[in-house]
């Protein structure tokens, strides 16, 4: 209870919120929802029913806000501590257990993404679930509960599905499992029945909805090839590219210094033959080195795009061999290793997180209540103009309009040298996310976005250059 209050109260002090990227397109979508609007768009994230479904919800409930947007990832975060103990507890003891809450209390990739609308960590709580009722069922000697714990151990690969398409990388570790114990049993069929219910419903909503019974398969084939023409996966190039993944995991801010220790944990369960940690082991190897040299596509090779959230997939099996190696009877392990371990890992953990916790939005909420006081047109970049409306809860009493920020856009329509008595909000913090998230987008800004007129009037500037938001009037 201790170590569940704990990790609430992390998330609550470092609470991210929504930004600029998917989550967004996420509010938007589960608002349309939740006054049934919705148009169920022909791309990946309007075909995530898992995550759009329960935000819709809460919007009826409670309103567009930030309480209302992460609840429910926040809610499978701290589900996931709790499920991570009885992983340990049930697996190896009690001690482990605790010892792997713990740990997944402050793993800066969890304690990040806990209160980010985005698709990656509530997915992955709901696959670890499937992984816990199949191994439950494994070890369980009444047929009518093993049977039972296969079949949802498929509804919660159903679930995690809906709420993302990479979910179905699980049967890697099915297929792994299956070899290495030499075993295919007929009732794992029931695992197979259980997922295709929630595939079946799905389709079912997406046929009365679109008229097309596949439309999600369909969409998500369609909008991800876009999205990896113009975006790219940020891996750089071939054949290092292979390597982003194993890089990251010892570089980047998300994982803090866990993947050393975690790296070590599986060498040392592999050197003394720890038969209780092989299905951790399996399930962590096999999801994470298809992410990073397997392929999105089998027509064409295309990696997964290198991005940290993707690998919330492997945490919760990385984390409970990482405990499971500190709560080893070793006198140096359990009374030296442990305690400095896990004191290092605390420490730099928070300090990895406090120097992230800056987002892109940051000076549109501050300069928001200077907006929402003004009458007439106010006119921004098409991202800042959705951060606008979610911050106005879709309530469309400002006038926000997008202007656009290509040179070579010949549309008149929001021209910054045509808009007149209005309001110019110029988000330079935003425009320069833009550009670091597509590095394969030749972007030429419009000039005046860059040179603003003398004639233009400064009412409120925000930030520092290069990332600072001014808000103009121009007459």
């Amino acid at each position: 209870i201790l170590i569940v209050l704990f990790a609430a109260a992390l998330r609550l002090i470092f609470f991210s919120g929504i930004g600029a990227s998917d989550d967004l397109l996420y509010t938007s979508y589960a608002y349309e929802m939740s006054k049934n609007e919705f148009s169920f768009p022909a791309n990946h994230h309007g075909t995530r029913l898992g995550l759009l479904y329960p935000v819709s919800i809460f919007y009826r409930l409670f309103g567009v806000n930030e309480f209302s947007s992460n609840a429910f990832v926040f809610l499978t975060s701290i589900a996931g501590i709790v499920l991570i103990f009885y992983f340990g507890k049930i697996f190896f003891n009690e001690k482990v257990g605790l010892s792997a809450a713990f740990l997944l209390s402050f793993f800066p990739l969890d304690l990040v993404f806990a209160t980010k609308l985005l698709s990656d960590a509530p997915s992955s709580f709901f696959l670890s679930l499937c992984v816990f009722l199949f191994l439950v069922g494994e070890k369980s000697k009444i047929s009518f509960r093993k049977n039972l714990s296969f079949f949802m151990s498929g509804i919660a690969i159903g679930i995690a599905y809906l709420i993302r398409e990479t979910a179905l990388l699980i049967v890697l570790f099915f297929g792994f499992y299956a070899i290495f114990y030499k075993k295919i049993k007929l009732n794992y069929f029931l695992i197979f029945f259980g997922f295709m219910i929630i595939f079946a419903l799905e389709s079912i909503i997406f046929q009365v909805n679109t008229g097309d019974f596949l439309f999600r398969y369909h969409s998500i084939t369609s909008s991800w090839q876009e999205v990896i023409k113009y975006s790219g996966t940020y891996r750089g190039t071939f054949p290092l590219s292979l390597f982003y993944f194993p890089y990251i995991i010892f570089t980047n801010a998300y994982f803090g210094l866990f993947y050393p220790f975690i790296i070590i944990a599986i060498f040392y369960s592999i050197s003394k033959k720890e038969k209780k940690s092989y299905p951790f082991i399996l399930w962590f190897l096999s999801l994470f080195l298809y992410l990073s040299f397997g392929t999105t596509n089998f027509l064409e090779y295309r990696p997964f795009a290198a991005i940290p959230r993707v690998l919330t997939i492997v945490t919760l099996p990385a984390l409970i061999l990482l405990s499971h190696f500190l709560s080893e009877k070793n006198l140096i392990i359990s009374k030296i290793l442990k305690p400095l371990t896990m004191g290092l890992l605390l420490l730099t953990s928070i300090g990895f997180i406090y120097l992230e916790k800056s987002t892109s939005i940051d000076n549109l909420k501050s300069i928001y209540p200077s907006i929402k006081q003004l009458v007439k047109p106010i006119y921004t970049d098409p991202r800042s103009k959705l951060v606008l409306e979610y911050l106005s809860g879709y309530s469309k009493e400002i006038n926000i309009l997008a202007f656009n920020i290509q040179e070579n856009d010949k549309n008149n329509i929001g021209r910054l040298n045509n808009i007149k008595d209005s309001y110019i909000l110029i988000n330079h913090k935003m425009l320069n996310v833009i550009l670091e998230a597509h590095p394969f987008i030749n972007f030429t800004f419009d000039e005046k976005i860059c040179n603003q007129p003398k004639k233009w009037i400064i009412i409120k500037n925000l930030g520092k250059e290069p990332e600072n938001t001014i808000l103009y009037y121009a007459p």
